[in-house]
């Protein structure tokens, strides 16, 4: 029977869908008719078609109806062009992302933090083991980091066998946003790359983010 944590193992990286120009010709048409007929429609029923003799009813209705049309505007405004961002060229040292002029110029160090509470350790040691293998066309130091708020010793275990930093801490609070700032205490990078337990990234994932 095949494992389940390992049935994506060969899964490719998401890419975004090719449209052509006809294609988002159309969108664009058929989004702003929709905004003039929703605008049309709104002061129709402003202006029209309120119950003054159910109010309570009629205006948290109408109410609802304005705050659904602001909701297409935002929807429109955030998918108007399909071009996708296209990632910035990787940094190639510390001081390439440095505010101080005087920054050396030394790889960049990022921690890779791995928050955990209850998950097996079997299902992290994929993550960690997929953030060593990161590359990145620069030289860089990559620290993998498991979180453990259960304070298991089995997790501590996987994280010596695997090379990574293993951090607890005396008690749980602020749960995990709490475990995250207590490792960014405990920690020095340039850069912090956050991923839950059941993350695995894939190995291109700091050469497309990090620029």
């Amino acid at each position: 029977m095949n494992n389940p944590l390992t049935r994506f193992e060969r899964q490719e990286p998401w890419q975004p869908a090719r449209h052509g120009p006809l294609h988002e010709a159309a969108w664009q048409f058929l989004a702003t008719a929709s905004l003039c007929f929703g605008a049309w429609y709104l002061y129709w029923r402003w202006t029209s078609s309120v119950n003054f003799d159910a109010l309570w009813f009629s205006v948290p209705l109408i109410l609802a109806e304005t705050a659904a049309y602001i909701g297409l505007i935002l929807f429109v405004l955030n998918l108007w062009s399909a071009r996708s961002l296209q990632p910035g060229t990787p940094p190639a040292s510390f001081d390439e992302i440095s505010e101080d002029p005087d920054a050396p110029a030394r790889p960049l160090v990022v921690d890779v933090f791995f928050a955990t509470y209850s998950e097996d350790p079997e299902l992290v040691r994929l993550g960690v083991r997929d953030a060593k293998a990161l590359r990145y066309p620069h030289p860089i130091d990559v620290r993998v980091h498991v979180l453990d708020d259960g304070k298991r010793e089995a997790m501590a275990q996987m994280a010596r066998e695997e090379g990574a930093i293993y951090q607890s801490r005396a008690d749980n609070a602020g749960f995990k946003a709490g475990n995250l700032r207590n490792a960014l205490e405990n920690s020095s990078g340039d850069l912090v790359v956050i991923c839950d337990a059941d993350t695995r990234p894939f190995p291109e994932f700091l050469e497309e983010t990090l620029g």
